[in-house]
């Protein structure tokens, strides 16, 4: 039988012995006066905690554990805190009680005059103190990275961070509470020896015996109590600090399962020791079962707190009130009167008296503490939904990216005070750079996530099914109207970047369609931005299917507004993740890439797999066009070639040079802007010169049209004019052309565009303007270079609407995350290099074994 499926059932009947047994427990205390005592008063706020336990903890975690709902990370923290509050709170229960004790036998009740009244603030600290400490979480402690590492899927160490558990509930509510309450016990113990040697000479052994056997017997019960549940929980809490100080040697679900229901078994074991150990309940319950359950017996007995005004006559051992003699009858109906008689005489006095001393009954004043108690209960679980709704909505609001004016901090306008330009700077040899000197709004308090928030990544998956695009807007035919920039925005993020390590992915969804792109688009945008196990014929099948889809489009590919426009990626599939969370996924958003996904970030395949998988999706709402490493040379001279045969077999490159020979060289943005990857050729007359290039292009050859399309560069010479060859890129050829500002307006002029939108370089901002701002260089890979806080580079995007109007957004990276790169990118290239090793000893090692069967054969012969 399933391990889930034992640990249900097991949970389903603990939680019903729980709710019944606990409710019978209160139900007792509420109705019988002799158990009422200061004690039982401690029992019976047990009792209740036990009872919620059962009754909603249980149930909801179970839930919880078959559905792995809710599917958001503050709704899934508030399910698994609701047993630590119950948790928290019982223990301090357990050592309100010890203190209880210890006070009034060792310190003959000098803390206070009352003990009800040291009940009550005991019992209340007790419950203030549990809540407090178990709703530590929902304010972020020990929880920094639980939220953005959260997957979609709730899981209790998923949600729970380990420090929380071993130092604030293990350390602070269970061992310090334990070692408080073995001191109190012990003094109890040894106070109680000496008691009894100083009776032993004042009194007989019957009346010694009557007074201190049932201060003994309590005390034992209490302890009983207390090693049931030390016994319960103790072995949860030891594996999660296992776990803890032994992460690589994990305890396994069947421990932790086992320990979960083990821990469970003490408030199920509670009301059998209050049955059996605590004066007075043993009675009381066997009264209540005997009024409530054995209905084939004469009884005529009413409880002294009972209000009923009919006797119920039971017959005797199974016999039948028809075969009963006139006798019995007689007796019965003379006992009947007269037990009611005295039964009203009785209640009559007792209403006098209440009505004198102008108190309640006891029975009403003990219902009115179970309903403050009910209700004390339904505000702790408002409360923690009113947090967690809280939290929600404020989370919420931050990811509602599209609003970049709202700011909490200022009344939801956002603080323009970083208006103005940012200087000029000559970087890595590239023009000197302009920047937008509008309004520039700081953002970077919204970190933008690695990872797709469950909501949205739910959304995207159904449209995915669904084939879902974004719906068409007219095109925006205004000539008169110029594309302006009307705002920079900038954002943060985390320190993560790529996990290298690959995980196993998650199982396809039975209701997906049976098709490669689509199972394997699924499978990874819940993997997340994470190297992916991929299998060498789904990857084959998803790269010749999008070959055809770029082979189907023109050279020069027609992209409507609004629209996304991203530079170069370069490897970063975590930043890529962080692209389309911030701006949209391509089933919102209609989006452009400007080429060079790969060589020089460690994970090109994943990023090349994913665009390809999204293209064949949606084929109108994502659009590709070449960079210059999109081509086998370059790939050989930097990191592609290798990452591909590093993780696959040699046949799986040529998949990819494929698609990289069939994908457009530039795109028309609404008629009014050229996109291209590098910058402009003196080859370059008109639209058409583009659209006649025919595909496949294997390699770029020097001085043609599709080399400068992919290679140009600004000149970065102040002022200079026309077109000359881009020596900087290759010193003794040149490849490409470095042009001047003068045949940018030339280009716009002739071509009937408006502006030049291109990737290919690298600017500290992640964006430069050219030309008057006709011409804007755009790239994408945030901490792609610079080491220092002020070197390292922002990677950048381009928002245009349908009106024309666009905004840059920029997301700003921190030195920490530029050194985990550079790490990364370090380890990548000695794995590379050793399996390069070990591939190259494979082959010499299969040719000398070739070579000496050839000298073998020839001996024979």
């Amino acid at each position: 039988m399933d391990l889930l499926l034992i640990y249900v059932i097991a949970e389903c009947i603990l939680a019903i012995h729980i709710t019944l047994s606990n409710f019978i427990v209160l139900w007792v205390y509420a109705r019988t006066r002799s158990v009422r005592t200061v004690t039982n008063t401690y029992i019976f706020s047990l009792a209740l905690t036990d009872f919620l336990s059962g009754l909603v903890g249980i149930p909801i975690t179970i839930w919880s554990v078959l559905t792995r709902q809710p599917s958001t990370y503050l709704p899934c923290l508030a399910v698994h805190l609701l047993l630590c509050v119950f948790c928290t709170i019982s223990t301090f229960h357990m050592l309100a009680i010890a203190i209880d004790k210890y006070a009034t036998i060792c310190c003959k009740d000098r803390l206070f005059n009352s003990r009800r009244t040291r009940a009550l603030i005991l019992l209340w600290s007790s419950w203030i103190a549990g809540t407090a400490i178990a709703a530590v979480p929902l304010f972020d402690f020990f929880q920094l990275s639980r939220e953005s590492n959260f997957k979609g899927e709730c899981h209790f160490t998923e949600v729970m961070d380990y420090r929380y558990l071993v130092y604030i509930i293990f350390c602070g509510t269970i061992l310090i509470p334990s070692v408080i309450i073995t001191f109190c016990y012990i003094r109890i113990y040894s106070t109680i020896s000496e008691e009894e040697k100083q009776v032993t000479f004042m009194l007989n052994r019957l009346e010694r015996e009557r007074r201190l056997g049932n201060r003994r017997k309590l005390i034992r019960t209490l302890l009983i109590l207390v090693f049931t549940y030390g016994a319960c929980w103790y072995p949860l809490y030891l594996i999660n600090t296992w776990d803890f100080i032994l992460p690589n040697i994990n305890s396994g679900p069947f421990l932790t399962l086992s320990a979960v229901v083990l821990s469970h078994v003490s408030c199920a074991a509670n009301p059998l020791i209050y049955a059996y150990g605590m004066p007075g309940f043993k009675k009381a319950l066997r009264m209540f079962f005997n009024r409530n359950l054995e209905k084939g017996k004469i009884c005529t007995r009413l409880s002294p707190t009972s209000t009923q005004r009919t006797l119920t006559v039971k017959a005797k051992e199974g016999r039948p009130y028809s075969r009963m003699s006139g006798d019995e009858w007689r007796i019965i109906s003379y006992l009947h009167n007269y037990r009611i008689s005295a039964h009203r005489n009785e209640m009559d006095v007792r209403s006098r008296d209440h009505r004198k001393s102008g108190t309640l009954p006891t029975g009403i004043i003990v219902t009115i503490v179970i309903v403050i108690a009910i209700a004390f209960a339904v505000i702790l679980i408002s409360t923690i939904v009113g947090i967690v709704c809280w939290r929600w909505r404020r989370a919420k609001a931050k990811a509602e990216l599209n609003k970049e004016d709202y700011d909490p901090k200022h009344g939801g306008i956002s603080d323009k005070s970083n208006r103005g330009m940012f200087k000029k700077q000559q970087v890595d040899g590239s023009a000197s750079e302009e920047f937008f000197q509008g309004e520039h709004v700081d953002q970077r308090e919204w970190l933008i996530p690695h990872h797709i928030p469950p909501n949205r990544l739910s959304n995207l998956i159904k449209a995915i099914y669904a084939r879902r695009m974004p719906t068409p807007q007219a095109t925006f035919s205004d000539k008169t109207v110029k594309p302006e920039i009307t705002k920079v925005i900038q954002y943060g993020t985390e320190d993560q970047i790529t996990i290298a390590e690959p995980k196993t992915p998650d199982e396809a969804d039975p209701e997906a369609p049976n098709d490669v792109p689509t199972r394997v688009l699924v499978q990874m945008l819940r993997h997340g931005p994470r190297t992916f196990p991929f299998k060498e014929e789904d990857i084959c099948e998803i790269l010749s299917r999008a070959t055809e889809v770029f082979a189907s489009e023109q050279t020069l590919v027609e992209v409507a507004v609004p629209c996304m426009v991203y530079g170069d990626i370069h490897g970063q599939f975590s930043d890529l993740f962080r692209w389309f969370n911030l701006n949209g996924w391509p089933y919102k958003v209609r989006s452009l890439f400007l080429g060079d996904f790969v060589d020089r970030g460690s994970h090109g395949v994943d990023v090349m797999v994913l665009v390809a998988a999204l293209k064949i999706i949606f084929p109108t709402s994502l659009y590709v066009i070449r960079g210059n490493h999109e081509e086998e040379l370059l790939n050989r001279s930097y990191s592609f070639f290798d990452e591909v045969n590093s993780r696959f077999k040699p046949t799986v490159y040529p998949y990819f040079q494929k698609l990289f020979s069939q994908l457009p060289l530039a795109a028309l943005i609404n008629g009014r802007i050229l996109a291209v990857h590098g910058g402009l050729s003196p080859h370059l007359k008109m639209l058409d010169d583009i659209r006649k290039i025919k595909r496949p292009v294997e390699e770029f050859v020097v001085a043609t049209l599709p080399c400068d399309l992919v290679w140009s560069d600004p000149d970065p010479v102040k002022g200079a004019k026309g077109f000359r060859p881009n020596l900087e890129r290759e010193p003794q050829n040149g490849i490409g052309q470095h042009f001047g500002a003068d045949t940018v307006f030339d280009a716009c002029k002739n071509l009937e565009i408006d502006m030049i939108i291109r990737g290919h370089q690298a600017p500290i901002q992640g964006y430069s303007l050219f030309a008057r701002n006709r011409l804007l260089t755009l790239f994408s890979a945030p901490g792609y270079k610079g080491v220092e806080k002020e070197t390292v580079n922002m990677g950048a995007s381009l928002e245009i609407n349908a009106a024309m109007q666009m905004k840059i957004r920029q997301i700003r990276v921190s030195e920490v995350y530029r050194k985990k790169r550079i790490s990364n990118e370090q380890n990548y290239q000695k794995t590379i290099m050793k399996q390069k090793k070990e591939r190259n000893n494979l082959s010499d090692r299969s040719e000398d074994s070739k070579d000496s069967s050839i000298e073998r054969s020839t001996d024979r012969l």
